[in-house]
């Protein structure tokens, strides 16, 4: 006898279907060691209904299950279940009735799981996760291409956390490893529905990860009506990452929308169509037409608004450098508790990166600098991923979102987790994260987080509420912290949120003044209320911003500077006839050498943007630059190091980069300082991955990291003795230099290049240099790794087709 049991929440009923004719069967729960029947309030030949008034639903917050008894006839069927019902709204999701907010984070194919690294069993391991990723926030785990353990669900099922598996799409390959035609498993589809469906963690069935134009292929509506049949309960998707935005045989659409980064320019990424244009209508609908008429053009273009809820595809998965020695110390440990044979068993080796970067470091000489890009890459990758779950939070179209990921990957040198590979916590406190990753969050509007001292900044404050009851009669509380000092600048009462979503409640006017010297500010907010058992309630989030003080050129420099902007912008703020005895200029020639030769001391501005783009004589080697940080294995930025504690104090209270850098780092340039035949003076260093691109190994077959495209020693302002004068080289974008940190950055060259003087006599000559540089110039620009060029471009939202056909690289044959 086979059952399938759904919950109707709105009216209270449990309905069980019988593939047989039904002989008074009974349904009976088990209470407190007793049994006691379900009243039925209808019945049909296949079917009974019974009143639920007396059930707690199953949720992720209160995951109740029941031991069930299902009679009919002489035949007996045990269940150990809950009752939960999933519903679709316009674009929402409704659990049991209220509106839910889905926070997913990502598990399945090796790239990004681990095997059992826990002391116990398996399910003690998949009980570790489970709740190390509820105390991150999270409500969703998404298995990629993965079909889970069922011990894993029985966890989930008790812990609370709901499942998305990937079940039943691949493809078909000839004798050459070429794809030739997709493949769709029927039959694992239909046992995978029929095995877990009575799961109250199981949320999705979904066929497959990122296949393209799924709502025309034929197999989709077939498995889409398998679906409803066998899982009715359940939510079908078609797969996660692509698709027309019209479709209909699924019941969700998990979109691609990640690789961007959503500040300034990126900021409305999650409410834009334009990921949505890739696989275009089901119904082939004209998206974009042009048309002439007398006296003009019309470009009409129809608005993509997707038929289903979305949840956001693969977010965030930004990398960190680890500790290598603390974990190569505590791998050691685990491997010698559970032994050789133990860790066969689990198959698990030890990852050669684990072995091979340290190596490289020491090679490179970066062991000194080494603790510092560990702390750099750390606390990039936090505010970073601040802004990025603030913006998903923001957008209210969006039903939630499946991150990329929760553990680091074991095999895999990307570490793109909150947490290691053991699933111990990382350098993120739990307790903080939650604050951008809960029920309930607070959002603040701030679309730049630099200002003057005499500007007045509106942030609108939001709140992104999906708990279960509503807020009544809430308290806002508004603090700033400057100078170490918290001050009390609102407090009000009465707010109200009843309705769930992004609720848009108050606007804040602050004005900066009264600061005389460049202070960073922490502008937080408090909301306070009593909930449904009237405990006291605190939802709090802050946001780091810096006021700088307008800057002023002691002197009247001796420019020699090609853009005019920045030559205009240094003589509007001078004020003084003294002498000012450095050159300043954006130009890498002869003049340059001869300054140099003559033992004066040159402040270069160096546009390496520019000296690629024109024919040059001398080129510094090195990349050009986005404020964004690596995704998985794309990119070269993994934050940056002020080395003087009176730089970093004056360009923001922060040694390492924060916000307060995007407009100095976004699309400006770094020199790699690798083979430089001298030391330096290290100012302000940029920190690059530990992290291969995947086409080495997918296209070159090159498996070991190379060292002039791994950890290059990246530098946006150093200084080094040159023959009897002094080189201060400085590569950030300076151009728009009415920027709040363009103006500091360059008013602090000017001012006090004293400073940042070389620390050492030890020099290079001008000959030594100038070969150095001609040498560069002669190899040619630096050419960036497949995926570091795609990440530099940054207009595209992932590598569509025609990126990769740019690239000489047919996918198709991958």
């Amino acid at each position: 006898m086979k059952v399938n049991m759904s919950y109707d929440s709105s009216n209270l009923k449990i309905i069980v279907d019988f593939d047989e004719k039904c002989v008074n069967a009974e349904i009976l729960l088990e209470s407190n060691a007793r049994l006691k029947e379900l009243p039925v309030v209808e019945r049909s030949p296949f079917q009974v209904i019974c009143d639920a008034s007396s059930i707690e639903p199953w949720t992720p917050a209160n995951p109740v299950l029941y031991n069930i008894v299902i009679k009919n006839d002489k035949k007996e069927t045990r269940l150990h279940r809950g009752f939960r019902s999933l519903t679709v709204h316009g674009d929402k999701i409704f659990l049991n009735g209220r509106s839910c907010y889905f926070r997913g984070y990502t598990r399945g194919i090796v790239a990004h799981d681990h095997p059992n690294m826990s002391d116990g069993d398996d399910a003690q391991s998949y009980r570790k996760n489970i709740l190390q990723a509820k105390k991150y926030g999270f409500n969703l785990v998404r298995f990629h291409s993965t079909v889970p353990d069922e011990k894993f669900v029985e966890v989930a099922d008790e812990l609370g956390m709901f499942v998305h598996m990937e079940i039943g799409f691949s493809y078909k390959y000839n004798s050459k490893g070429e794809k030739e035609d997709r493949f769709f498993d029927t039959e694992k589809w239909v046992a995978t529905l029929e095995r877990f469906r009575d799961h109250p963690s199981v949320m999705i069935f979904c066929i497959g990860n990122e296949m393209h134009n799924s709502g025309k292929e034929p197999m989709v509506e077939e498995f889409y009506k398998i679906a409803k049949k066998i899982a009715p309960e359940m939510f079908m998707m078609d797969n996660t990452g692509w698709g027309e935005y019209d479709r209909t045989f699924t019941d969700l659409y998990a979109q691609h929308i990640a690789y961007f980064f959503p500040y300034k320019e990126h900021a409305n990424m999650f409410k834009e169509d334009f990921c949505w244009r890739k696989n275009g209508s089901v119904h082939n609908l004209e998206l974009r037409s042009e048309n002439r008429y007398e006296g003009g053009e019309i470009t009409f273009e129809r608005r993509l608004n997707p038929l289903r809820p979305v949840m956001a595809h693969e977010t965030v998965h930004y990398i960190d450098i680890p500790d290598y020695s603390a974990l190569n110390a505590k791998f050691d440990e685990f491997a010698a508790k559970v032994g050789a044979d133990g860790l066969k068993k689990r198959g698990i080796e030890k990852p050669r990166y684990l072995t091979e970067i340290p190596a490289l470091v020491a090679a490179k000489g970066l062991e000194d600098k080494f603790p510092d890009y560990i702390k750099a890459s750390a606390y990039f990758k936090k505010i970073c991923m601040k802004v990025y779950f603030e913006a998903l939070r923001s957008a209210d179209n969006l039903c939630g979102f499946e991150m990329l990921q929760l553990s680091d990957c074991l095999k895999y040198e990307n570490k793109n987790g909150l947490i290691d590979f053991f699933d111990d916590d990382k350098h993120i406190s739990p307790e903080w994260f939650k604050q951008i990753n809960d029920d309930d969050i607070l959002l603040a509007d701030i679309p730049t987080r630099t200002f003057f001292t005499d500007q007045t900044v509106n942030i609108p404050l939001r709140i992104s509420h999906y708990s279960p009851n509503p807020i009544n009669n809430a308290t806002i509380t508004v603090n700033m912290e400057a100078d170490g000092v918290i001050k009390k600048i609102h407090e009000t009462d009465g707010f109200d949120f009843i309705e769930q979503g992004v609720i848009s409640f108050a606007d804040i006017s602050l004005e900066f003044s009264g600061f005389s010297r460049s202070t960073r500010v922490r502008l937080e907010a408090i909301m306070t209320f009593s909930d449904a058992s009237d405990k006291t309630r605190r939802i709090t989030n802050s946001w780091e911003l810096w006021c700088y003080t307008k800057p002023n050129f002691n002197f009247t420099p001796n420019v020699r500077v090609s853009l005019d902007s920045l030559s205009e912008f240094i003589k509007a703020n001078s004020f003084s006839e003294a002498e000012f005895q450095p050159v300043f200029t954006d130009t890498l020639d002869d003049n340059l050498f001869d300054d140099l030769e003559n033992g004066r001391t040159v402040i270069l501005y160096y546009d390496g943007i520019k000296a690629v783009q024109n024919d040059r004589e001398y080129y510094w080697p090195g990349a050009f630059d986005r404020f964004k940080p690596c995704i998985w294995d794309r990119g070269h930025n993994l934050g940056g190091i002020i080395h003087p504690e009176w730089l970093y104090e004056k360009m923001g209270e922060s040694k390492y980069f924060d916000l307060n850098m995007y407009d100095a780092v976004q699309s400006g340039y770094k020199i790699n300082l690798d083979d430089f035949p001298s030391k330096v003076n290290e100012i302000i260093s940029g920190v690059d991955k530990p992290v291969r691109d995947r086409m080495k190994g997918l296209i070159h077959k090159i498996k070991d990291f190379l060292p002039e495209q791994t950890l290059r020693n990246f530098s946006y302002l150093f200084s080094v003795k040159v023959g009897e004068g002094n080189l201060i080289v400085c590569t950030f974008n300076l151009k728009n230099a009415a920027t709040p940190i363009c103006g500091t950055i360059l008013s602090e060259l000017l001012n006090s290049w004293r400073k940042l003087l070389p620390t050492t006599d030890q020099a290079i000559q001008v000959t030594e240099l100038k070969e150095y540089l001609k040498k560069a110039t002669a190899e040619g620009s630096l050419k960036e790794d497949v995926m570091n060029t795609f990440w530099a471009q940054d207009d595209r939202p992932v590598e569509d087709k025609l990126f990769w056909e740019s690239t000489g690289i047919d996918l198709s044959k991958k």
